[in-house]
């Protein structure tokens, strides 16, 4: 089974599992884009974008893990307020990262290229540098 960290308890109490060459008996299926999810009759979600026995931190914003999330939709599983709380705090983890690493990135060539930073801009790119 797998699973996604995430801030909301609806969303951390799912479990999923990969379309097999198994037979699985489904109660409702959809597709999402290129995306197929399905609600298995013992309430386990079948997707043909989770792997096996993984745990899924800070995904679910864009790509197939979203079509997965948006089909939990679908099936009455999720609401779509969870979904969107799920995204939009994936999406602020993900953009605080890389802000965290561009401003690392500024401050080593600053160095390398002897380039004198003013206060204001070291301690815009300090604080960016802030653990995620």
């Amino acid at each position: 089974m797998s699973g996604f960290e995430s801030k909301i308890d609806a969303l951390k109490k799912l479990r999923f599992e990969p379309f097999s060459a198994k037979v699985v008996d489904v109660v409702k299926m959809i597709q999402v884009e290129s995306t197929i999810v399905a609600l298995g009759a013992n309430g386990t979600i079948y997707s043909t974008a989770v792997k096996e026995r993984l745990w899924y931190w800070c995904h679910g914003d864009t790509g197939a893990l979203s079509h997965t999330l948006d089909g939990c939709i679908k099936l009455g599983v999720l609401t779509a307020l969870a979904v969107k709380e799920h995204k939009d705090s994936v999406t602020a983890w993900n953009k605080k990262r890389t802000e965290k690493y561009q401003a690392e990135y500024v401050l080593e060539n600053a160095e390398k290229l002897k380039i004198k930073l003013t206060a204001a801009q070291l301690k815009k790119l300090n604080a960016l540098k802030e653990p995620v």
